[in-house]
């Protein structure tokens, strides 16, 4: 099961149940009733046929039939584990396809032009915090180790080589010293980025868009990271615009920058052993970790930076989001995929240098989002900060989000009724006007598909189908669904 199915989930075009990513992610209004897998059968085969084994054991005693409690709830615990790593790898699947993808239309891209428009994918991660180290034995290695702060990024693009009429993959290194710091949180890596990409405008100036490729750290998966790349991508203007971020699954394996760490440690090896002989080499600090990076001309196709932090605009920054980002909460907590429009000089409010405050106060902004990379629906959403709503979806998943939550009530509201009948009813009403959030008409030309199906009740049999998983929601608390309902105005 755990070679065949990564096959499996690759095959979007045949009827069976357990193929094809889009049909294990997505909403599928035929159901898929074709079981033609053994190779995903067989585990469940196997606990099915041990508890019939334990369940028709007569060697039992009467005395013992705990025992044969137990064991039938360990299988059934095996056969929920067999579940779990199905989902989980086609999540994994869904999103190593969609970062290969990446990959494949930036060599098209790149051939198509031969060579004059050039995209690039940006992959980063935190390194583990670099101990410091000595040729000889130190106190310091006795007590507790502090760790330096150490941040990489891969920048992976294509060149078209005229003389060979071909393309060719380049892969550039930056690593980034916290000179200051070893704290990994948003407002870390909001600053980390700014100064990485300003690298790239530098020593890279033909890469005009990327797409920023991380793993699901919470210092990665969060709102701010969203809000501050799309005010970077007006910040830097068509210098370099991010135009999407793709978080990779949890537990999803090893990338480019796990070999390059690799590659600098024994850099740094080196470095201990041949800066001076018969002397006693230390990295003990920021400054001297990106010194023996440089070391001998450092790592081949890398860069170093060493990068100080101000805290206090830093923590500016998230207090002037913070109201937004709560906002942006109550629709999503993570998304897999997040994909960045170019706002139109219309709606850009050029407010003095990009270095202030006063851009962040008065952004506008646009992104989509999906909650995993190439599944629909996608949901738009509008930002601008100058407005007491800051945070605005589509009309369609406005009403879309207001039926769901209206069917979860009344149908919450009917049970609650059912189980008090001969106690009093609360008619208590709510008050629609209280947070209600004008939408916005989605663009034709940026994803406007996602909910004619679900919209449409006439294609659904049953209405307990109707289910939008990807906003949160609770079916436990009558409480608890007011309060949200308030938030849409419903």
């Amino acid at each position: 099961m755990k070679n065949q199915f990564k096959t499996s989930m690759m095959k979007n075009d045949d009827d069976c149940c357990f193929h094809g990513f889009t049909y294990a992610l997505t909403r599928d209004l035929v159901n898929r009733k074709n079981t033609d897998d053994n190779g995903v059968k067989f585990p469940f085969f196997v606990c099915n046929h041990l508890k019939n084994m334990v369940q028709t054991n007569l060697s039992i005693e009467s005395d013992r039939e705990h025992v044969r409690k137990d064991a039938i709830q360990v299988i059934n615990g095996i056969a929920n584990k067999f579940k779990l790593f199905l989902a989980h790898q086609t999540r994994c699947q869904c999103q190593s396809f969609a970062i290969s993808q990446i990959e494949k239309d930036m060599n098209e891209l790149c051939a198509r032009s031969h060579g004059s428009t050039i995209h690039a994918m940006i992959i980063i991660d935190f390194k583990m915090k670099f101990e410091v180290k000595s040729s000889r034995e130190s106190t310091v290695e006795h007590y507790g180790k502090r760790g330096l702060g150490w941040h990489g990024m891969a920048i992976i693009f294509y060149l078209f080589d005229h003389s060979e009429n071909t393309t060719y993959k380049n892969i550039v290194y930056l690593d980034q010293i916290m000179n200051d710091s070893n704290i990994q949180d948003s407002g870390t890596v909001i600053g980390l980025l700014e100064v990485g990409f300003q690298a790239i405008i530098k020593e890279l100036p033909f890469i005009t868009e990327a797409v920023l490729v991380s793993d699901n750290a919470s210092s990665y998966q969060n709102h701010l990271l969203t809000f501050m790349i799309g005010i970077y991508n007006q910040k830097f203007d068509e210098k370099l615009f991010i135009s999407s971020i793709v978080h990779s699954e949890t537990q999803y394996g090893k990338t480019l920058l796990d070999a390059h760490f690799a590659t600098t440690n024994r850099h740094l090896l080196n470095f201990m052993k041949n800066y001076k002989e018969n002397r006693v080499t230390k990295i003990n600090s920021p400054k001297g970790l990106a010194w023996a990076l440089s070391f001998n001309k450092g790592v081949k196709n890398s860069m170093i930076q060493l990068v100080d932090f101000d805290r206090v605009i830093l923590d500016k920054i998230q207090l002037i989001l913070k109201p937004a980002t709560t906002r942006c909460s109550k629709y999503y907590s993570r998304a897999n995929y997040i994909g960045f429009k170019r706002v139109s000089e219309t709606e850009r409010d050029n407010h003095g240098s990009f270095n202030s405050l006063g851009c962040i106060k008065s952004a506008r902004l646009r992104w989509k989002v999906r909650a995993f990379s190439n599944v629909k629906p996608s949901v738009q959403f509008k930002v601008d900060m100058t407005t007491d709503d800051l945070v605005r979806v589509d009309k369609k998943t406005q009403l879309l989000i207001m039926d769901i939550l209206e069917r979860d009530y009344a149908s919450s509201k009917t049970q609650v009724d059912s189980n008090s009948s001969g106690k009093k009813k609360n008619n208590k009403k709510n008050d629609k006007s209280k947070g209600t959030i004008d939408p916005f008409d989605s663009d034709s030309d940026y994803d406007n598909e996602p909910l004619k199906l679900i919209r449409n009740n006439a294609e659904v049999e049953e209405e307990d189908e109707v289910d939008f998983s990807f906003y949160r929601y609770s079916r436990k608390s009558k409480k608890q669904m007011i309060e949200k309902l308030e938030v849409v105005g419903a």
